[in-house]
């Protein structure tokens, strides 16, 4: 059953709708270019914040999809949008006409960075987008790859340098520490 989900669900394609500071409106689209048709899916769409509680979650247009935020670890969070009793049928699109759509935003509209969202592209087009996530109701990726977690973190990335200045009488080298990752680093030890 998993090879017949890879041949089906070819992309997930994104934009970001608004241009507030204060509000994320994400819209996404599910393309299925086989001739198989897929039986309910669920979509995951990453995001991080420093404060869970206050987000909040406006459904615009979710045709017929359940909205739930769940936690994947420490600042990082993921909008599940439920869509297990739909189809998406054979050489068709999802929805059939403009995309999927909610607004994310804090209670008291604090200022919202796009940029610190896993699965937020930054474009204001349909492109494919591969941070977003779809399973097929067993639980398979059909499409994108989830973040990596690394403790409570999502995105780090450190890179170790080194430089050598020695000579035949002595050895010095220096190391330097380049975060090349998603998310600052703190209190850490190489």
């Amino acid at each position: 059953a998993n090879e017949d989900y890879e041949k089906c669900l070819k992309a997930v394609e994104s934009y970001e709708e608004t241009a507030s500071s204060n509000l994320s409106i994400p819209v996404i689209a599910l393309r299925n270019d086989s001739d198989s048709t897929l039986n309910g899916f669920i979509v995951y769409y990453y995001f991080s914040s420093a404060r869970p509680a206050d987000v909040r979650i406006d459904d615009y247009f979710l045709m017929g999809g359940t909205k739930s935020i769940e936690t994947v670890s420490g600042n990082v969070f993921r909008v599940k949008l439920d869509y297990s009793n739909i189809s998406l049928a054979s050489n068709s699109r999802f929805p059939a006409s403009e995309g999927l759509k909610f607004g994310m935003h804090y209670a008291d509209y604090a200022n919202w960075n796009i940029l610190d969202d896993y699965s937020n592209n930054g474009l204001d087009s349909f492109s494919v987008n591969n941070k977003i996530v779809v399973q097929s109701a067993d639980g398979s990726i059909l499409f994108g790859e989830p973040p990596i977690i690394f403790g409570d973190e999502v995105g780090k990335k450190a890179k170790v340098y080194i430089k050598s200045e020695s000579s035949d009488i002595y050895g010095r080298y220096r190391f330097y520490v380049r975060n090349e990752g998603l998310v600052p680093l703190s209190s850490f030890s190489f």
